[in-house]
Protein backbone atom coordinates (compact mmCIF):
# COMPACT_ATOMS: atom_id res chain seq x y z
CA UNK A 1 0.00 0.00 0.00
CA UNK A 2 1.83 3.36 -1.06
CA UNK A 3 2.16 5.50 2.12
CA UNK A 4 0.34 8.98 2.54
CA UNK A 5 1.56 11.41 4.40
CA UNK A 6 0.67 14.95 6.37
CA UNK A 7 2.33 18.29 6.65
CA UNK A 8 2.28 20.61 8.97
CA UNK A 9 3.73 24.29 7.96
CA UNK A 10 5.28 26.70 9.88
CA UNK A 11 1.97 28.21 11.16
CA UNK A 12 0.61 25.02 12.53
CA UNK A 13 -1.88 24.04 9.82
CA UNK A 14 -1.99 20.68 8.93
CA UNK A 15 -2.52 19.51 5.80
CA UNK A 16 -3.34 15.12 5.19
CA UNK A 17 -3.91 12.60 2.74
CA UNK A 18 -0.92 13.70 0.17
CA UNK A 19 0.96 11.00 -1.99
CA UNK A 20 4.65 10.55 -2.09
CA UNK A 21 4.01 12.49 -6.11
CA UNK A 22 2.12 15.31 -4.84
CA UNK A 23 4.92 16.65 -1.58
CA UNK A 24 7.40 16.30 -4.30
CA UNK A 25 5.67 18.30 -6.84
CA UNK A 26 4.86 20.63 -3.61
CA UNK A 27 8.52 20.43 -2.88
CA UNK A 28 9.77 21.73 -6.42
CA UNK A 29 7.57 24.71 -6.45
CA UNK A 30 8.43 25.73 -3.31
CA UNK A 31 5.03 25.73 -1.45
CA UNK A 32 7.18 23.61 1.18
CA UNK A 33 10.19 24.20 2.89
CA UNK A 34 12.84 22.48 4.22
CA UNK A 35 11.73 23.48 7.95
CA UNK A 36 8.28 22.61 7.19
CA UNK A 37 7.12 18.80 9.03
CA UNK A 38 6.59 15.85 7.54
CA UNK A 39 4.80 12.45 8.92
CA UNK A 40 3.25 9.29 7.81
CA UNK A 41 -0.87 9.62 7.92
CA UNK A 42 -1.78 8.20 11.42
CA UNK A 43 1.42 9.05 12.88
CA UNK A 44 2.15 11.72 15.15
CA UNK A 45 5.99 11.25 14.71
CA UNK A 46 6.70 14.57 12.85
CA UNK A 47 10.61 15.18 11.12
CA UNK A 48 11.39 17.94 8.87
CA UNK A 49 11.51 17.77 5.50
CA UNK A 50 15.20 18.21 4.90
CA UNK A 51 16.05 15.09 6.89
CA UNK A 52 14.17 12.44 5.66
CA UNK A 53 16.03 10.63 2.49
CA UNK A 54 13.36 10.49 0.36
CA UNK A 55 12.68 14.53 0.27
CA UNK A 56 15.83 16.64 1.20
CA UNK A 57 17.77 16.13 -2.74
CA UNK A 58 14.69 17.74 -3.75
CA UNK A 59 15.41 21.06 -2.24
CA UNK A 60 18.76 20.86 -3.97
CA UNK A 61 17.50 20.63 -7.03
CA UNK A 62 14.90 23.03 -7.59
CA UNK A 63 15.49 26.20 -9.06
CA UNK A 64 16.08 28.73 -6.11
CA UNK A 65 18.48 31.77 -6.60
CA UNK A 66 22.06 31.30 -5.57
CA UNK A 67 23.34 31.98 -2.36
CA UNK A 68 24.97 34.36 -1.15
CA UNK A 69 28.28 34.53 -0.05
CA UNK A 70 27.49 34.68 3.73
CA UNK A 71 25.90 31.56 3.68
CA UNK A 72 28.85 29.81 2.63
CA UNK A 73 31.19 31.22 5.56
CA UNK A 74 31.17 27.68 7.70
CA UNK A 75 33.90 26.34 4.79
CA UNK A 76 34.92 23.10 4.00
CA UNK A 77 36.19 20.95 6.84
CA UNK A 78 34.77 23.36 9.59
CA UNK A 79 32.37 21.12 11.05
CA UNK A 80 29.19 22.82 9.43
CA UNK A 81 29.83 22.42 5.95
CA UNK A 82 29.07 20.65 3.37
CA UNK A 83 32.09 18.89 1.46
CA UNK A 84 30.24 19.24 -1.68
CA UNK A 85 29.35 22.98 -2.13
CA UNK A 86 30.70 24.46 1.42
CA UNK A 87 27.28 25.85 2.27
CA UNK A 88 26.92 26.18 5.95
CA UNK A 89 24.45 23.53 7.41
CA UNK A 90 23.55 22.63 10.78
CA UNK A 91 25.42 19.94 12.82
CA UNK A 92 23.69 17.05 12.88
CA UNK A 93 22.12 17.47 9.25
CA UNK A 94 22.02 14.35 7.60
CA UNK A 95 21.34 15.95 3.83
CA UNK A 96 22.27 19.12 2.41
CA UNK A 97 19.34 21.03 1.39
CA UNK A 98 21.40 23.17 -0.67
CA UNK A 99 23.53 20.21 -3.18
CA UNK A 100 21.49 17.03 -1.92
CA UNK A 101 24.56 15.88 -0.35
CA UNK A 102 24.34 12.68 1.96
CA UNK A 103 26.80 13.96 4.57
CA UNK A 104 26.81 10.33 5.96
CA UNK A 105 28.43 9.24 2.67
CA UNK A 106 29.45 12.52 1.03
CA UNK A 107 27.73 11.38 -2.49
CA UNK A 108 24.92 13.66 -4.13
CA UNK A 109 21.45 11.55 -4.17
CA UNK A 110 19.73 11.91 -6.97
CA UNK A 111 16.14 12.86 -7.13
CA UNK A 112 13.10 10.85 -8.29
CA UNK A 113 10.84 12.56 -11.09
CA UNK A 114 8.83 14.84 -9.07
CA UNK A 115 5.91 15.50 -11.58
CA UNK A 116 2.30 14.28 -11.21
CA UNK A 117 -1.08 15.39 -12.71
CA UNK A 118 -3.11 18.39 -10.48
CA UNK A 119 -5.58 17.19 -8.54
CA UNK A 120 -7.60 20.34 -8.36
CA UNK A 121 -10.61 21.53 -9.68
CA UNK A 122 -8.93 24.59 -10.75
CA UNK A 123 -5.30 26.26 -11.21
CA UNK A 124 -3.24 24.66 -8.29
CA UNK A 125 -2.87 26.66 -4.90
CA UNK A 126 -3.78 30.18 -7.00
CA UNK A 127 -1.18 33.27 -6.22
CA UNK A 128 -0.11 31.04 -2.60
CA UNK A 129 -3.29 31.03 -0.92
CA UNK A 130 -2.58 28.98 1.79
CA UNK A 131 -6.12 26.86 2.26
CA UNK A 132 -4.90 25.17 -1.05
CA UNK A 133 -1.46 23.46 -0.57
CA UNK A 134 -1.36 21.84 -4.03
CA UNK A 135 -3.51 18.49 -3.25
CA UNK A 136 -3.14 18.57 0.09
CA UNK A 137 -6.17 19.25 1.95
CA UNK A 138 -6.23 21.48 5.49
CA UNK A 139 -8.87 19.71 8.15
CA UNK A 140 -10.54 22.29 8.32
CA UNK A 141 -11.72 21.97 4.48
CA UNK A 142 -13.76 19.45 5.57
CA UNK A 143 -15.19 19.73 8.89
CA UNK A 144 -16.10 23.30 8.67
CA UNK A 145 -18.51 22.86 5.25
CA UNK A 146 -19.73 19.59 6.60
CA UNK A 147 -20.31 21.68 9.86
CA UNK A 148 -22.60 23.96 7.91
CA UNK A 149 -24.18 21.09 5.92
CA UNK A 150 -25.37 19.93 9.29
CA UNK A 151 -26.33 23.28 10.51
CA UNK A 152 -28.81 24.07 7.57
CA UNK A 153 -30.48 20.64 7.56
CA UNK A 154 -30.99 21.22 11.33
CA UNK A 155 -32.55 24.70 10.55
CA UNK A 156 -35.05 22.86 8.13
CA UNK A 157 -35.41 19.73 9.95
CA UNK A 158 -36.31 21.79 13.55
CA UNK A 159 -38.64 24.17 10.78
CA UNK A 160 -40.57 21.57 9.12
CA UNK A 161 -41.60 19.77 12.14
CA UNK A 162 -42.57 22.90 13.68
CA UNK A 163 -44.65 23.37 10.59
CA UNK A 164 -46.53 20.16 10.11
CA UNK A 165 -44.45 17.42 11.99
CA UNK A 166 -42.73 14.59 10.03
CA UNK A 167 -45.21 14.89 6.45
CA UNK A 168 -43.62 18.24 6.08
CA UNK A 169 -39.84 17.50 7.67
CA UNK A 170 -39.54 14.70 5.23
CA UNK A 171 -41.11 17.25 1.96
CA UNK A 172 -38.40 19.60 3.17
CA UNK A 173 -35.42 16.77 3.14
CA UNK A 174 -36.72 15.96 -0.14
CA UNK A 175 -36.81 19.33 -1.33
CA UNK A 176 -33.15 19.97 -0.11
CA UNK A 177 -31.80 16.74 -1.59
CA UNK A 178 -32.52 17.72 -5.01
CA UNK A 179 -31.68 21.09 -4.81
CA UNK A 180 -28.19 20.17 -3.57
CA UNK A 181 -27.93 17.66 -6.53
CA UNK A 182 -28.98 20.60 -8.63
CA UNK A 183 -26.74 23.12 -7.26
CA UNK A 184 -23.34 20.85 -6.97
CA UNK A 185 -24.03 19.52 -10.32
CA UNK A 186 -24.35 22.88 -11.79
CA UNK A 187 -21.71 24.19 -9.61
CA UNK A 188 -18.67 22.02 -10.48
CA UNK A 189 -18.30 23.32 -14.03
CA UNK A 190 -19.24 26.82 -12.95
CA UNK A 191 -15.95 26.40 -10.86
CA UNK A 192 -14.10 24.53 -13.98
CA UNK A 193 -14.85 27.81 -16.28
CA UNK A 194 -14.51 30.50 -13.58
CA UNK A 195 -11.67 29.03 -13.09
CA UNK A 196 -10.34 29.60 -16.48
CA UNK A 197 -11.85 32.88 -17.38
CA UNK A 198 -10.12 34.38 -14.37
CA UNK A 199 -7.49 31.67 -13.28
CA UNK A 200 -8.49 31.43 -9.98
CA UNK A 201 -8.96 28.54 -7.92
CA UNK A 202 -11.78 26.16 -6.38
CA UNK A 203 -9.59 23.67 -4.07
CA UNK A 204 -9.70 20.13 -4.55
CA UNK A 205 -13.02 18.11 -6.19
CA UNK A 206 -14.33 16.40 -2.96
CA UNK A 207 -13.86 19.49 -1.07
CA UNK A 208 -15.77 21.29 -3.80
CA UNK A 209 -19.01 19.48 -3.45
CA UNK A 210 -19.00 19.24 0.06
CA UNK A 211 -18.93 23.22 -0.10
CA UNK A 212 -21.35 23.64 -2.35
CA UNK A 213 -23.73 20.88 -0.98
CA UNK A 214 -23.71 23.61 2.45
CA UNK A 215 -24.03 26.96 0.49
CA UNK A 216 -27.36 25.07 -1.28
CA UNK A 217 -28.46 24.57 1.82
CA UNK A 218 -27.29 27.18 4.53
CA UNK A 219 -28.38 30.34 3.23
CA UNK A 220 -31.89 29.40 2.37
CA UNK A 221 -32.45 28.36 6.03
CA UNK A 222 -31.29 31.42 7.45
CA UNK A 223 -32.97 33.11 5.08
CA UNK A 224 -36.13 31.15 6.60
CA UNK A 225 -35.25 32.20 9.50
CA UNK A 226 -34.98 35.57 8.97
CA UNK A 227 -38.03 35.77 7.19
CA UNK A 228 -40.31 34.17 10.42
CA UNK A 229 -38.26 36.87 12.80
CA UNK A 230 -38.03 40.22 10.60
CA UNK A 231 -40.34 39.80 7.52
CA UNK A 232 -38.92 41.30 4.27
CA UNK A 233 -35.43 40.53 5.23
CA UNK A 234 -35.08 37.01 4.30
CA UNK A 235 -34.05 37.17 1.04
CA UNK A 236 -31.48 39.72 2.37
CA UNK A 237 -29.72 37.52 4.63
CA UNK A 238 -30.05 34.90 2.14
CA UNK A 239 -28.29 36.49 -0.40
CA UNK A 240 -25.63 38.33 2.12
CA UNK A 241 -24.60 34.98 3.39
CA UNK A 242 -24.18 33.38 -0.12
CA UNK A 243 -21.97 35.38 -0.89
CA UNK A 244 -20.39 35.45 2.28
CA UNK A 245 -19.68 31.69 1.88
CA UNK A 246 -18.68 31.60 -1.40
CA UNK A 247 -15.50 34.40 -0.87
CA UNK A 248 -14.95 32.52 2.28
CA UNK A 249 -15.04 28.75 1.82
CA UNK A 250 -13.51 29.08 -1.66
CA UNK A 251 -11.15 31.73 -0.40
CA UNK A 252 -11.90 34.25 -3.44
CA UNK A 253 -12.18 37.44 -4.07
CA UNK A 254 -15.57 39.11 -4.45
CA UNK A 255 -15.80 39.75 -8.05
CA UNK A 256 -14.66 35.95 -8.47
CA UNK A 257 -17.99 35.29 -6.25
CA UNK A 258 -20.35 37.81 -8.29
CA UNK A 259 -18.73 35.87 -11.43
CA UNK A 260 -19.46 32.24 -10.27
CA UNK A 261 -22.77 33.20 -9.08
CA UNK A 262 -23.50 34.43 -12.54
CA UNK A 263 -22.55 31.53 -14.20
CA UNK A 264 -24.12 29.89 -11.99
CA UNK A 265 -27.74 31.29 -12.12
CA UNK A 266 -27.60 31.32 -16.24
CA UNK A 267 -26.43 27.16 -15.95
CA UNK A 268 -29.42 26.63 -13.77
CA UNK A 269 -32.11 28.88 -16.29
CA UNK A 270 -30.33 27.18 -19.43
CA UNK A 271 -31.43 23.99 -17.09
CA UNK A 272 -34.51 24.45 -16.42
CA UNK A 273 -35.79 26.00 -20.09
CA UNK A 274 -34.20 22.59 -21.24
CA UNK A 275 -36.07 20.70 -18.85
CA UNK A 276 -39.10 22.51 -19.49
CA UNK A 277 -39.17 21.61 -23.15
CA UNK A 278 -38.75 18.06 -22.86
CA UNK A 279 -41.32 17.78 -20.32
CA UNK A 280 -43.54 19.32 -23.04
CA UNK A 281 -42.48 17.80 -25.94
CA UNK A 282 -43.10 14.43 -23.66
CA UNK A 283 -46.61 15.45 -23.01
CA UNK A 284 -47.22 16.21 -26.67
CA UNK A 285 -47.88 19.90 -25.42
CA UNK A 286 -46.18 21.54 -27.80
Amino acid sequence: MTARWRVKKSGGKVYGNAGMDQLKRLIGGKKILPDDLVAEEGSDNWVKFSEMPAFAPLFALRSEPSAPQQKHSAGKGQGNGCPQCDAAIAADAVFCVHCGTDMRTGKKVAAADNSSPPGAVSRDDPGGKPRFLGGIVSDTEITVPAALLAVGLAVFAIAGFSKGGTDTAAGMFLFLSLRIVFVVALGIPACFLVARILNTGFGLFHTAVLKLAAIAVLPPAFAMLGGLMLPFTGDWIGWILYFSLLEWLFDIEFYEAILFALVLAGMQILTAVLIARYIVGALGLA
